[in-house]
């Protein structure tokens, strides 16, 4: 049952209301008092749905008081009853007030249980909405547990498939390789020289299964491991990236420019694979008739940092779809050293910190990539 409460400060009024209103008291719980006073400590004792009040009285306004409920209580639909039809009362009932209805005094009793009515159909829409809107809240929080823990577990499975992948398939083909070896130095008399190519075949096979093998576990590594966050200077990391990179860059002849770049919030270890990769593939695919020249670059966006690694190298084609997937290889194998494990690693290392990376045509020749990082941390990285 509703309850509706009514403020008036004339008694002989609220005595007309309770008359006037007898036939609905079995629909509605109803409360007459004679003062804003009183029926704010009606409010401190027990729930109240509609609250209908005269404007003129002493002490607490009508106006005054529907403000004060609406303080209190913003659930409460507001009514407002007054013999003053001038405009500014009105305006002023709705917008600080903020009234459901303004109804004139005298008020015939059908279009008071109208109003009354409509106030509790709209609290019991508006209850409906958020119970509603509280189930799918509900369902969708655990629908998030279920892929959370669905999450956890392949994560779980992904750190064990990348230390098998680390230890036991690496040690079957270390042992094909060393008995091909050894068959072709204990046996030097029955190895002809196709037999000898072939064993070559064999041995170059081994190592670029093992290749993929380590590549992949580094894969997993990137995007399943405990991050250690902490406030990172990527000006410090690419610092370390190029000295790191110090012998390829002497030896491509590679110019390098590196702007000012910021601090920011996360794993370093990761960030610092992120960059070697970037900028170790943008000396890679240098272009065979020109140096390297490579720019770092960082935007400050409203939320995000974007970073962009600008190179003068051979390109990507603009058809070359799904560059960052594990083992995409855009070149023929042996071409470049790699496995096509790099980028897939870059994508993993920025999707954990909440950003996106993608690339374009540099519109002076070579690629520009470009990844964001957040300004404040987010909660995967935890």
């Amino acid at each position: 049952m509703r309850t509706v409460l009514f403020v008036d400060d004339e008694p002989k009024v609220l005595e007309g209301l309770g008359r006037s209103l007898f036939d609905y008291s079995k629909a509605w719980n109803m409360i007459f008092v004679p003062a804003g006073d009183k029926a704010l400590e009606v409010l401190d004792r027990q729930s109240v749905d509609v609250v209908v009040t005269d404007q003129r009285m002493p002490g607490m306004c009508g106006i005054e008081l529907l403000d004060e409920f609406q303080k209190r209580d913003p659930r409460v639909v507001r009514i407002l009853l007054t013999g003053n039809t001038d405009q500014d009362t009105a305006t002023a009932a709705i917008n600080q007030g903020k009234v459901f209805r303004f109804l004139t005094k005298p008020c015939p009793t059908a279009t008071l249980v109208d109003g009354i009515n409509q106030a509790i159909r709209q609290l019991t829409d508006q209850e409906d909405a958020e119970k509603a809107h509280a189930e799918d809240l509900s369902r969708n929080n655990a629908m998030l547990k279920a892929l959370a823990g669905d999450l956890t577990e392949a994560n779980q499975q992904l750190e064990r498939l990348s230390f098998i992948a680390a230890h036991d398939m690496r040690e079957p083909l270390r042992q094909i390789a060393s008995y091909t070896q050894m068959l072709e130095r204990r046996f030097p008399n029955l190895v002809n020289h196709e037999m000898a190519e072939y064993f070559q075949f064999i041995v170059a096979g081994v190592k670029r299964m093992d290749g993929i093998v380590q590549g992949f576990s580094k894969y997993t590594q990137a995007i399943t491991d405990e991050q250690n966050i902490t406030d990172v200077s990527i000006s410090h990391v690419c610092a370390l990236v190029l000295e790191s990179l110090s012998h390829a860059i002497v030896e491509s002849g590679a110019q390098i420019r590196v702007d000012e770049l910021p601090v920011v919030i996360g794993c370093p270890r990761a960030l610092t694979q992120l960059l070697h990769h970037i900028i170790g593939n943008a000396i890679k695919f240098k272009h065979p008739e020109v140096s390297p020249e490579i720019r770092i670059s960082v935007a400050d966006g409203n939320r995000d940092w974007t970073f962009s690694v600008a190179d003068n190298g051979i390109g990507i084609e603009t058809t070359s779809h799904n560059i960052f997937d594990i083992f995409r290889r855009l070149h023929r194998p042996g071409a470049y050293d790699g496995h096509g494990v790099g980028l897939a690693i870059s994508k993993g290392v920025v999707r954990r910190h909440g950003g996106r990376i993608w690339y374009e045509p540099n519109p002076s020749g070579g690629t520009v990539f470009h990844f964001t990082l957040p300004k404040k941390p987010v909660q995967d990285l935890q």
